[in-house]
């Protein structure tokens, strides 16, 4: 048996569209069943699926909860820097090595599992409810750093989905790449596609051909140029898979530790890609309720206060954490 004590979002609504929102795999026949038979009960009371839920109410559930929901993540074991948090959203500096979602290499310690136990905690979200359940925005590579955007509910997370998908949210990175940039245009435009040979990984070409291609758009800019490196700033205005490794590696300055798009001999004591998501900027209308993120710069570190040398020191494989 399983108890539930009803908070406020779910005063009015009746006991069938709680449990229809709380069992997601169940049909809305099974929930009205269970609670005629009697086997969802309220205060320990057999009652008929439209009763209006009270504040305090406890449900008690006879039945086989959905494993999905006995929050599992509970047992992420990640800490993650908190950059900014609000009503509404916060904003991660994820570290290398933390995957922003499961994975085939790692199902538990995730930034989204990081984020849902974190509202659990503060008692910001009951571990259950739908509308009430935290998501990340955009994700980054598990071996690339920095800032990552949460919604704290469903309503934030659709209208953070919807800036994203009109372009009043702009993402720039920082990369450190190999020689200094052969296409001297700050506006690329290509196409991308999966590689058909190696998993994982996606190809650029200069005109869509026989495989199944999408335009990528990137702005990249020279922020300095030191000995045979150059540090980039880039914004993404599509947002395609590894679309600014494969298309930095395109024109002939992978990134600096990229085993995947670089020759990995240049980079033996590097120990992973050299790219941070380093600014996130809000466009929203004056209408959007979060017209008041515009006035904020997010911005993890000043471009032009990188010293290339210490970005490669610090991210050697022997470099003390």
């Amino acid at each position: 048996m399983k108890e539930i004590k009803i908070e406020d979002q779910y005063i009015g609504k009746t006991v069938s569209e709680f449990c229809f929102i709380f069992l997601q795999n169940k049909t809305i026949s099974f929930v009205k069943k269970s609670i005629n038979k009697g086997n969802i009960k309220i205060n320990n009371k057999k009652v008929k699926d439209n009763q209006l839920l009270l504040k305090g109410d406890i449900l008690s559930f006879y039945i086989t909860i959905p494993k999905e929901k006995e929050y599992d993540f509970k047992d992420c074991k990640i800490k993650s820097i908190i950059f900014y948090e609000d009503e509404n959203i916060i904003i991660f500096d994820k570290k290398k090595g933390v995957y922003c979602q499961e994975d085939i290499n790692e199902k538990t310690n995730t930034l989204s599992n990081y984020l849902k136990l974190y509202l659990f905690n503060k008692k910001e979200w009951d571990g259950y409810s739908i509308e009430q359940e935290p998501a990340l925005i955009n994700r980054i590579d598990v071996n690339t750093e920095g800032l990552v955007i949460a919604g704290k509910n469903k309503k934030v997370v659709r209208n953070l989905n919807k800036l994203i998908a009109n372009k009043k949210i702009s993402k720039k990175y920082l990369a450190l790449v190999h020689g200094r940039l052969r296409n001297k245009e700050n506006y690329w435009v290509d196409y991308i596609y999966k590689h058909p040979i190696t998993k994982n990984k996606m190809k650029v070409c200069s005109s869509p051909n026989t495989y199944e291609t999408s335009v990528i758009e990137t702005n990249v800019f020279v922020i300095k140029e030191e000995w045979t490196y150059s540090l980039v700033e880039i914004e993404l205005i599509s947002g395609k898979k590894h679309q600014i490794r494969a298309h930095l590696s395109y024109y002939k300055n992978p990134i600096v530790g990229d085993y995947k798009y670089a020759n990995q001999k240049y980079d033996s004591d590097v120990k992973s890609q050299i790219l941070i998501s380093n600014e996130i900027k809000f466009n929203a209308d004056k209408k959007n309720e979060l017209f008041y993120l515009n006035k904020i710069n997010f911005k993890k570190y000043d471009p032009k206060k990188i010293d290339i040398n210490e970005l490669l020191e610090k991210n050697k494989k022997n470099t003390k954490k």
